[in-house]
C-alpha cells in the first residue's frame, strides 16, 4: 500500500508539473515582456528628461537675451539723459574773455566785478 501511495503521489506531482509548466512558461514570458516594456519606457523617460533640459536651457538663453536687450536699452537711455544733462549744464556756463589777468589778482573778484557791471547780482560763497 505504501508503494501505491508513493506511486499515486508521484503521478499527482507529475500531473501538477504538467499542469503548471505552461502557466510558469507563460508567466516567465509575461515577465520578460514587462521587462522589455519597462526598459523601453525608461528610455523614453530619459529622452523626455534630456529634451526637457534642452528646453529649459533654451528658455534661460532667451530670457538672458531679453534681459540683456532690456538692460542695453536702459543703458542707452541713461547715456542719452547724461548727454542731455551735460548739454543743459553747459547752458549755465559763462565764459569771460578779453579781461587781462595780473599776478596775485583774485579770479572771484574779477567775476563779481564783471557781474555787477552787467547788472547781475552774485555773492561770494567760498
Amino acid at each position: 500500500m505504501v508503494i501505491e501511495i508513493k506511486q499515486e503521489f508521484r503521478d499527482v506531482l507529475k500531473n501538477l508539473e504538467s499542469d503548471f509548466k505552461p502557466i510558469t512558461e507563460s508567466l516567465t514570458q509575461e515577465v520578460s515582456n514587462l521587462k522589455l516594456e519597462v526598459n523601453t519606457l525608461s528610455e523614453k523617460v530619459q529622452a523626455f528628461e534630456n529634451e526637457n533640459v534642452c528646453i529649459h536651457k533654451e528658455i534661460e538663453s532667451r530670457q538672458t537675451v531679453q534681459t540683456n536687450t532690456h538692460l542695453e536699452s536702459i543703458v542707452t537711455e541713461l547715456q542719452q539723459q547724461i548727454s542731455y544733462k551735460d548739454q543743459e549744464a553747459l547752458l549755465n556756463d559763462v565764459e569771460i574773455v578779453g579781461i587781462p589777468e595780473f599776478s596775485g589778482e583774485s579770479t572771484m573778484h574779477i567775476v563779481l566785478t564783471v557781474a555787477s557791471k552787467l547788472g547781475v547780482s552774485l555773492t561770494d560763497k567760498t
